[in-house]
């Protein structure tokens, strides 16, 4: 109600490069619930409040709620909807939902982020089998988003699934693009998660949370203390710097 305080208080970081906590920035806003915004360095670019280091461990997002702090961005997003459950709309799996499905989509999205960092770091000539790992990953990807009724990973409805997935998803397609030389919103081979990026980007909260492709580029090298880049990139390098 106007004139309370929020009962949430996002800890994230101040250049929005986390990506865990755009999945947090993503679900709030989704389902309009009130919070305050505090911003707290990333460890690749400044130092962390004493308090924050020794109450949270210091890692991003942390999140306030009715008093207690919360930490990983998974914990954190299903408290958010146990605590808002019926006061904003749900973003838990459709009723109907097989639970080894969603296990199985998220051990999905755990496998494409390790094999977008594998390629993404992997040394010029020496990327061959990283590259053939990242495909066949992200084939998966699509092939699960072509079984779905809708354009989610769940049906018509954006759910939690897609929080989950959105922030590497968006952040491979602008790495790669920049390094690389691949697309991975590309329609030919991939319309399934081309036509997943056309409906997300229908969505303020994610248009909001969005970044640009050269600063995605530019921002991986000091979290993950550098990035590999190939020859085909070079005119997509060219062009964004």
């Amino acid at each position: 109600p106007d004139g309370s305080e929020p009962r949430v208080t996002l800890y994230r970081d101040g250049s929005s490069w986390c990506p865990y906590c755009q999945k947090v920035w993503m679900q709030l806003e989704e389902k309009r619930i009130p919070y305050r915004v505090e911003r707290i360095n990333m460890r690749c670019y400044g130092s962390k409040p004493a308090w924050f280091e020794r109450e949270t461990g210091g890692l991003l997002p942390v999140v306030r709620l009715d008093g207690r702090l919360l930490t990983d961005s998974v914990s954190i997003m299903l408290a958010l909807e146990a605590a808002f459950d019926g006061e904003a709309e749900s973003l838990l799996p459709p009723e109907g939902t097989r639970n080894d499905y969603v296990r199985e989509l998220m051990g999905l999205e755990s496998a494409f982020a390790g094999a977008w960092l594998g390629w993404l770091r992997a040394p010029p000539g020496g990327g061959g089998g990283a590259r053939a790992n990242f495909e066949a990953v992200l084939a998966r990807v699509d092939g699960a988003l072509r079984t779905t009724s809708g354009s989610f990973f769940l049906g018509d409805e954006l759910s939690l699934v897609d929080l989950f997935f959105c922030s590497f998803l968006e952040r491979a397609e602008a790495s790669l693009l920049y390094y690389k030389g691949f697309r991975v919103r590309d329609a030919e081979p991939y319309p399934g998660v081309a036509a997943w990026f056309d409906a997300m980007e229908a969505r303020p909260s994610f248009r909001a949370s969005q970044s640009d492709y050269y600063t995605h580029a530019r921002d991986l090298p000091p979290q993950l203390g550098g990035c590999s880049a190939e020859k085909g990139g070079e005119p997509f390098r060219a062009a964004l710097d």
